[in-house]
């Protein structure tokens, strides 16, 4: 039996988790009649995400490259796309400055470059609107008090009775009605953690 209390830490409800983008993300400047780029499309992220629920956070750092360092990167994000990976067999032209001093005919990747490097943190609350519910998904069900007692055992065997157990022993929250529910949907620690980062801005426990 877990308690569904959002004022204290013990609740399973809010929790946090981290990621970070693999996408390789370039833009050139060359045929722009200033040297800014904006309006680029960094991360995609469907409305029924649950990022998207309470308050998301993202992280961006960008830095400027010579031409012959986007180049190289250019050719190495084609040949990511092509061969979804990036230990597929390099291209002739894909020779970044990098060398083997012992076996100089090795192929190696990588690119050495001195560069600027600026960021930009955005905090995106749901108060945006952009987050969807999904619909249909983790929808609780009540268990009335007139229906069953309120002891453990009777609401057991009441969920046992509709034949809408989620496993073995149903995660269940107590609340006014009592309420119950598949373990994904109702305790978040199965894919976020209760570890709230020390900078976040919100007062969820």
């Amino acid at each position: 039996m877990a308690h569904y209390d959002l004022q204290t830490s013990n609740n399973v409800y809010y929790c946090w988790g981290s990621g970070h983008s693999a996408d390789l993300i370039l833009g050139s400047s060359e045929q722009l009649s200033s040297n800014t780029i904006s309006h680029k499309r960094l991360v995609g992220i469907e409305p029924s995400d649950e990022k998207l629920s309470i308050l998301y956070y993202i992280s961006v750092t960008q830095q400027q490259l010579r031409k012959e360092a986007y180049d190289y990167f250019a050719n190495l994000q084609k040949n990511i796309s092509q061969s979804g990976s990036l230990f597929s067999p390099i291209p002739a032209e894909m020779t970044g400055n990098i060398r083997c001093l012992t076996q100089p005919e090795r192929p190696v990747i990588g690119y050495v470059e001195v560069a600027t490097i600026v960021s930009a943190d955005r905090f995106i609350p749901e108060a945006a609107g952009l987050y969807e519910p999904p619909l249909g998904q983790c929808a609780l069900q009540v268990v009335h008090a007139m229906q069953k007692d309120f002891t453990n055992n009777a609401i057991y065997d009441f969920i046992q009775e509709q034949g809408q157990g989620p496993g073995p022993e149903p995660y269940m929250v107590v609340g006014t009605p009592l309420s119950y529910g598949p373990f994904s949907c109702l305790d978040c620690t199965i894919r976020g953690t209760k570890n709230k980062p020390a900078s976040w801005p919100t007062d969820h426990l």
